[in-house]
């Protein structure tokens, strides 16, 4: 009797251990949500850079983008990130994420060093400047 109750302490141990270390899976879940929302915002990035590049302004809203190679749609809610231009070459993503920033840097395996990683949990906007190497690049059309 003392050994299965023993063996079912030491599993009950284990397991809180676990989700100690690695968080529950709901945690990682939420993880796994908001490493998606970066790394679309990382490539919907990208494609503004490359926007304002070759057009010399911001996009007036992400279906002026190639959205058909974009994920431009929440992960969790189906619904499309919130773009807001907010200067002439600032701009913001904003969507629900699922975890804080401290949460998110704590148990992502991944690195997100080119994205202006700032965020509460709930409903949160990112500020994206475009670069200035970019902004003092200007691409004049060829003429043939």
């Amino acid at each position: 009797m003392i050994g299965i109750l023993g063996i079912g302490v030491l599993v009950l141990a284990a397991l809180i251990a676990g989700f100690t270390v690695i968080g529950s899976p709901l945690d990682q879940s939420a993880i796994r949500y908001d490493e998606s929302r970066y790394n679309d915002f990382q490539q919907i990035s990208n494609r503004i850079n490359s926007f304002y590049q070759n057009r010399n302004r911001l996009p007036a809203n992400l279906n002026e983008l190639e959205t058909n190679v974009l994920n431009t749609i929440d992960p969790v809610s189906g619904e499309q990130y919130v773009y807001q231009v907010s200067g002439e070459a600032n701009y913001q993503l904003c969507t629900t994420f699922s975890t804080t920033l401290e949460e998110f840097r704590r148990n992502t395996t991944q690195s997100y060093y080119d994205l202006p990683l700032q965020h509460n949990k709930g409903y949160s906007c990112i500020e994206f400047v475009i670069p200035a190497y970019i902004r003092e690049t200007k691409i004049t059309p060829v003429q043939m």
